[in-house]
């Protein structure tokens, strides 16, 4: 702040700072974690092997405990790219977090965030459901503390005028004078399991940046938590 010398302010800034205390950075889900990607269903080459790595490294880094397949004993799943065994587990009863940074969905279209969908225009800003987040003090629309996980991708195709299942949209953009909505984090049915579809960089995130672990910490939370009900269900068939 820059004051006259009779007291009167001349000019005002503020700058928001996120501060994760050590406490929040440890999860609270104790159990196994399936931790299923692209480049590890691949198997090309050593360095697509390493990236592979990296995903379930970065959760066994934050304090999860990981495996990289699919056992009777696995209640929940992380993913960048779901494959035909993981969807069938997901409709027999599973938990499934979906990263949909950049690629292909089984559920919902994903559209690059450009043209209307940039957020370049003035009036465009994202936000986040602040119920789902316990560990974030959330200032809707987000700023500078959410650089770094800010999505590349937004998910199209949903009734996002249908009041009935707006609760399932978790985190979501505005885009423009036009007002015209986009989702980046959603959360559905699909058979007797459940979904929660994202397009934050939580894998990019992961594990230094703290809104990143916060975020991914409570959407792993509210996943395996009785809060988690979707109205909404994906109708994709194998």
């Amino acid at each position: 702040m820059v004051e006259r010398a009779d007291g009167p302010a001349l000019a005002r800034n503020t700058l928001d700072l996120l501060v994760l205390p050590a406490r929040e950075r440890r999860p609270r889900y104790q159990g196994p974690i399936a931790v299923i990607t692209r480049e590890g269903q691949s198997g090309e080459s050593g360095t697509t092997q390493r990236m592979a790595s990296d995903l379930e490294q970065s959760l066994r880094l934050v304090g999860y405990c990981t495996t990289a397949r699919l056992t009777p004993d696995t209640r929940l799943a992380v993913t960048n790219y779901p494959n035909v065994e993981l969807l069938r587990w997901v409709r027999a009863g599973g938990d499934l977090l979906f990263l949909s940074c950049n690629g292909p969905s089984p559920f919902y279209w994903t559209q690059r965030r450009t043209g209307a969908y940039s957020g370049n225009w003035t009036t465009s800003f994202s936000w986040l459901r602040p119920g789902i987040h316990a560990r974030l003090s959330i200032a809707n629309p987000l700023s500078l503390p959410f650089l770094h996980v800010m999505p590349r991708h937004t998910i199209l195709g949903l009734p996002v005028s249908d009041r009935a299942i707006q609760a399932d949209f978790l985190a979501g953009m505005v885009s423009g004078w036009v007002r015209h909505p986009a989702i980046h984090t959603v959360q559905f049915r699909y058979g007797r399991g459940r979904v929660i579809m994202t397009t934050f960089a939580l894998q990019e995130a992961l594990p230094d940046d703290p809104a990143g672990v916060a975020m991914f910490h409570d959407l792993i939370d509210h996943l395996c938590s009785d809060a988690c009900q979707p109205t909404l269900t994906a109708n994709y068939e194998l």
